[in-house]
């Protein structure tokens, strides 16, 4: 009886605190974005832990394949993924945040000067077949 006490005692609120994603790991996967010309992005971390994010499926076809989302690090004293946004169809560069809304929405905001713009995007399974 004692055992079961300190295995569920020790290894339970272990299992929960060694299966808890990092935000870098959570933000990791396909994400839909209804405003972007209803384009899928495929966010990814690169050997060294940099973020990006690649359209992958787009209502606009020229969008497909480029890479908006770049050179995102998670800054954890403000709980927010800065790094840069490309316009997909302009030269236009902005400084980016990405920040959790909850585990399946994330708020993109670019912001340059007084150009400031807000996008939403949705967690989703794969949309490649």
């Amino acid at each position: 009886m004692k055992t079961l006490f300190a295995f569920f005692t020790i290894f339970i609120p272990t299992a929960d605190f060694v299966l808890a994603q990092t935000p870098e790991q959570k933000i990791v996967g396909f994400w839909y974005a209804e405003e972007l010309s209803k384009s899928t992005l495929y966010i990814y971390q690169d050997s060294v832990g940099i973020i990006f994010g690649k359209i992958v499926e787009s209502k606009d076809s020229d969008k497909i394949g480029r890479t908006p989302l770049y050179n995102f690090k998670y800054v954890s004293s403000e709980k927010k993924f800065i790094g840069k946004v490309k316009s997909a169809t302009s030269p236009l560069e902005l400084e980016g945040e990405i920040t959790f809304l909850n585990d399946k929405t994330l708020l993109l905001v670019g912001s340059k000067f007084l150009l400031t713009k807000r996008f939403t995007l949705s967690s989703i399974k794969s949309p490649l077949r």
